[in-house]
């Protein structure tokens, strides 16, 4: 993630414009000049009133969108804003068009979500997991209902283990599992079963919710369940519909809403797995310059690939031909890449090269945009202020990377 510091501190700042929506929100679109061929833009957003759950709504909006939080912004009088870094030409009255009314959206989608005694999940809340198992084995089970609408199936059961009792939502969808959908379902805390009785053996996604120990399922909370769960068939689809509208709306501004499918980097690495251990003729790469870097970079990496550790390593050399496939198809027809393009983070460079007409999945924008930004490895102060690489970090650049050739190549290599 960039640093809030990065966003503001430098040797000059130019606020180009400032717009304010209604009496919630300010807008502010800034160039910083952090060295002499060093400008970054900034989009920053404040909001002007504070508390409510509308407003957390805002706030895990942008959280998620990239954004990062700031205590002090010196382009809105040095009040706390979120801020993001864009190109130089990104289009300040559609983003607060579009934004407005993602938040708008998202409020509805909590509201409906509510009804079915599921909760908009928050970054800055931790879901609690795993208190009914694996939501399936149990002592004594009843089952409570079935319904389903154009997408989904749902079961209701009551569950008593050992230690725990409460109730299981059981959801699947009457076709294969699509990997939008998953990510919705994911994001939303649901987890997989793979052979789910309630439908046959077949896979499922199912929560729990826990109850007291005592209770059981002809009590006072059992109405209240049963209600929740029969709002499954007004309320759920409309709502999870409505999330992948709002991802897919902030994937057009360059931005991303819901994570990748959890099985997403897995998924790209069996794909794609037969790419990481051989070199790849990069001739497809227009620029001169960025084909011999990337030819460079990708023959060191798959010399680290086999090796223990390097994570640091491996990390910087894929995120670079990354980087290097991504400001080839941002060339001008004179050959230039366009300065700005540089300063952007890699989630940002991806969106933008997308923008700009080149062939890249959904996937590939939201695997970029949780992918540690390499550049950020290159300071150390910078380095100190992250968490440690793990293998996995190094594992998901290596699969956004085998992703990303095989679009730009256009297929199968």
């Amino acid at each position: 993630m960039t640093d809030a510091s990065e966003l503001h501190v430098g040797l000059d700042t130019w606020t180009k414009r400032h717009e304010t929506w209604g009496e919630a929100l300010e807008f502010a679109f800034s160039e910083l000049r952090r060295a002499k061929d060093d400008v970054v833009h900034v989009i920053h957003v404040r909001l002007t009133t504070q508390g409510g759950d509308e407003l957390a709504d805002l706030d895990d909006l942008l959280r998620r969108m990239k954004f990062v939080p700031s205590l002090s912004c010196n382009s809105l009088k040095d009040q706390p804003c979120y801020a993001a870094a864009v190109p130089a030409t990104f289009d300040l009255d559609a983003f607060i068009a579009t934004a407005t009314q993602l938040w708008s959206r998202l409020v509805d989608v909590r509201e409906a979500l509510a009804k079915s005694e599921l909760t908009l999940p928050r970054l800055s809340v931790h879901l609690e997991r795993g208190a009914l198992g694996d939501g399936h084995a149990n002592r004594r089970k009843s089952s409570r209902g079935d319904i389903s609408d154009d997408v989904f199936k749902y079961a209701l059961v009551w569950i008593e283990q050992e230690k725990a009792r409460g109730w299981v939502i059981h959801y699947s969808q009457k076709t294969d599992l699509d990997e939008q959908l998953s990510s919705v379902l994911s994001f939303l805390g649901l987890e997989r079963f793979d052979e789910c009785p309630e439908f046959a053996m077949t896979p499922c996604l199912w929560r729990g919710i826990v109850t007291a120990r005592d209770s059981t399922f002809y009590d006072e909370r059992a109405a209240e369940i049963n209600a929740a769960f029969q709002a499954h068939y007004r309320y759920f689809l409309p709502a999870v519909t409505t999330l992948l509208d709002i991802d897919k709306a902030a994937l057009d501004l360059g931005f991303s809403f819901l994570p990748p499918p959890p099985s997403s980097v897995e998924a790209a690495q069996q794909a794609a797995g037969a790419l990481t251990m051989n070199l790849v003729p990069f001739g497809f790469i227009r620029h001169a310059g960025l084909r011999a870097i990337a030819t460079r970079d990708h023959r060191d990496l798959m010399s680290l690939l086999p090796l223990e550790g390097h994570l640091k390593a491996k990390v910087m050399l894929a995120g670079s031909v990354v980087e290097a496939l991504m400001l080839d198809a941002l060339v001008d027809q004179q050959g230039a890449i366009p300065e700005a393009t540089t300063r952007l983070s890699l989630g940002q460079l991806v969106g933008e090269a997308r923008r700009r007409g080149a062939a890249l999945s959904d996937m590939v924008v939201r695997m970029a945009e949780v992918v540690v930004d390499f550049r950020n490895f290159s300071h150390p102060g910078v380095e100190l202020r992250n968490q440690p690489l793990g293998q996995e970090d190094a594992e998901a650049a290596v699969a956004l990377l085998n992703l990303a050739l095989r679009e730009r190549r256009g297929g199968d290599p």
